[in-house]
């Protein structure tokens, strides 16, 4: 697991930990300023589980989304989903690429048959991104890897 954090403008960043192990930052900021802008992305190995711990409400940002933001806490497994990171990493991009819309519609840009896909991959074509577990999406990856096996191997 990696995690990066940018703050503009530019803080000393130190990290501690609250009574509970989690990790918190703390800036110091040079200068006052009229914006503050903090960019958390976070990479996530297919060795851990998630386990929601709740819900955080839309009017903790601004401005407030219109989806719900669920804190996670992710607890190891014990042995690593085994799939094409490259691949998993194009098939999620693809289907959180565009705003509500069901996966059939989403996975085209993949270049094979989203129907087919789904098929094999026992999804629902109906369903949305967010309604598919880690798994499912791990499945599509295994697919889409396999096809692309049988493509470039020689007659």
């Amino acid at each position: 697991m990696s995690h990066f954090l940018t703050i503009a403008p530019d803080a000393a960043t130190t990290w501690a930990h609250d009574v509970f192990g989690n990790a918190v930052a703390l800036d110091t900021f040079a200068n006052m300023a009229s914006t503050l802008v903090i960019d958390s992305i976070g990479d996530i190995l297919l060795n851990a589980v998630d386990w929601p711990v709740f819900d955080i409400a839309a009017s903790a940002f601004v401005p407030p989304p219109k989806v719900t933001s669920t804190l996670l806490r992710l607890v190891p497994r014990a042995a690593p989903l085994a799939c094409d990171a490259d691949i998993l990493q194009r098939v999620t991009a693809a289907a959180f690429g565009q705003r509500r819309k069901m996966l059939r519609q989403s996975l085209r840009s993949l270049g094979a048959d989203p129907l087919a896909l789904l098929d094999v991959a026992k999804l629902d074509p109906t369903a949305r991104a967010e309604d598919i577990p880690v798994e499912g999406f791990v499945a599509l990856a295994r697919v889409l890897a396999d096809i692309g096996r049988v493509r470039v191997q020689p007659p």
